[in-house]
């Protein structure tokens, strides 16, 4: 016996969590033709969390950014991950070596195939 199981999806929500001793920042970049998210970039302090709804469809990319210093006016840069943009966000651009990069695409449609035999 054979089953398809169907399931519409709904975009999704991404938690990002910092359980490091220190403050790290978080990018996103979308790819062309996907919204932008609330933000391109934040930072997150030690024990803290923060979330983003994707819609369905969105795909892009998250990577963490560490050793980062922002003057008042928001002008900085980070040692890992930084963009070049000089600027908290990265509005856009991508990260630079070193980063380790997670890449998601969120579909409209989950198919599941289940198969059950019978003896």
């Amino acid at each position: 016996m054979s089953t398809f199981l169907h399931m519409r999806v709904s975009g999704a929500t991404f938690t990002f969590i910092n359980k490091c001793d220190f403050t790290a920042g978080r990018e996103f970049s979308p790819s062309a033709g996907s919204p932008k998210l609330d933000s391109t970039g934040f930072e997150l302090s030690k024990g803290t969390s923060r979330l983003f709804q994707a819609p369905t469809g969105w795909s892009g990319r998250f990577w963490g950014r560490t050793g980062c210093t922002f003057d008042n006016s928001g002008q900085g840069s980070c040692i890992t991950g930084d963009c070049g943009s000089g600027q908290a966000e990265c509005n856009g651009a991508g990260a630079t070596p070193p980063a380790t990069l997670a890449e998601f695409t969120l579909g409209v449609w989950f198919t599941r195939f289940l198969r059950r035999e019978l003896s």
